[in-house]
């Protein structure tokens, strides 16, 4: 029997054609994944960077936050602080007026003493001196005349 009629052989030109336009094929498909890789590994990339300054901008607003914090209360500090100056300072020109004050009260209360001692002392001079006055004025009268009784 003869052997079943072989299909009539394919020149070889074209299995090469058919074979290279396979190998482009594979090649561009693997291409084009490797594009998407390369490009979903980018998006990847720009969203981990994205994510990487929205927190270095939240840690940045954070540190704004708490400087604007810490200089707030510094200058409330600082404000107490020239309120209790000045207060201590009132308080403080208050105690030296009452000083003067009771200084002033002090000298004047000692100048009246001194003059109600100076007026004592001249109304003791006068009494004594009229005392001396009347003492000499005695010694130098003549001695009364006796009485005779009649």
């Amino acid at each position: 029997p003869e052997p079943a009629a072989e299909a009539p052989p394919r020149p070889p030109e074209v299995d090469e054609e058919a074979l290279q336009r396979q190998k482009e094929e594979e090649e561009q498909r693997l291409r084009q994944e490797k594009e998407k890789e390369a490009e979903a590994e980018a998006q990847r990339e720009r969203q981990q960077e994205e994510e990487a300054e929205r927190r270095r901008q939240a840690e940045a607003t954070e540190q704004l936050r708490l400087a604007e914090a810490a200089e707030q209360r510094r200058l409330e500090e600082e404000a107490e602080q020239r309120r209790l100056a000045e207060a201590a300072e009132q308080k403080n020109l208050a105690e030296q007026a009452e000083q003067r004050r009771l200084a002033e009260e002090a000298e004047k209360k000692r100048q009246e003493e001194e003059a109600i001692g100076i007026w004592l002392a001249e109304q003791e001079r006068i009494r004594k001196e009229e005392e001396e006055r009347k003492r000499l004025e005695e010694e130098a009268a003549p001695p009364p005349k006796p009485t005779t009784p009649s």
